[in-house]
C-alpha cells in the first residue's frame, strides 16, 4: 500500500512539474500571418508575382513580429532600380502555410497576386539576433 501512494505521488509530482514547464516552452513560438500583394507588371510571370507577393507578405509578418527592419528603395528617371529589405526576422520565419488569390482591376488592366501565409518564429532567436546586432553596431 505504501508503495502505491509512493508512485501515485511521484507520478503527481512528475504531472505538475511537466504542466509548469509547458507554458514557457510553448511562449517561445510565435505564429504570425499576413497577406502580400503584387501588381503584375507587362513581362512578369505568375511565378515571379507568388514570389513577389510572399516576399511581400513575409516582410508584414517579420513586422509583425516586432523584428528590425532595414530597407532601401532606389530610383532612376522615375523608375524602381532597387528594391531590397532586410529584416531580422525574415531569415527566422519560417512558412507554415501559404494560400494565393488572384485578383483583376481596372477592366483587365491590373493582374493582382495576394499571398496569405502563416509564419512561426522563436521569440528567443530574434532576441538573440538583434542583441548580435547591437553589439556588432557598436564596434
Amino acid at each position: 500500500m505504501k508503495i502505491r501512494k509512493w508512485i501515485s505521488a511521484a507520478l503527481l509530482g512528475a504531472a505538475i512539474a511537466c504542466a509548469w514547464a509547458m507554458p514557457e516552452a510553448a511562449a517561445a513560438t510565435r505564429t504570425v500571418e499576413a497577406t502580400g500583394m503584387y501588381v503584375m507588371e507587362k513581362d512578369d510571370t505568375r511565378i515571379d508575382a507568388k514570389e513577389a507577393a510572399v516576399k511581400d507578405a513575409l516582410r508584414i509578418a517579420a513586422e509583425e513580429a516586432g523584428a528590425y527592419i532595414q530597407s532601401r528603395t532606389e530610383m532612376q528617371g522615375g523608375e524602381l532600380t532597387s528594391d531590397e529589405v532586410r529584416s531580422i526576422a525574415a531569415h527566422l520565419l519560417r512558412e507554415t502555410a501559404t494560400t494565393y488569390t488572384w485578383q483583376i482591376e481596372g477592366n483587365g488592366k491590373s493582374f493582382i497576386c495576394h499571398a496569405h501565409l502563416k509564419a512561426s518564429f522563436e521569440e528567443d532567436a530574434v532576441d538573440a539576433e538583434l542583441q548580435k546586432r547591437a553589439v556588432e553596431r557598436r564596434k
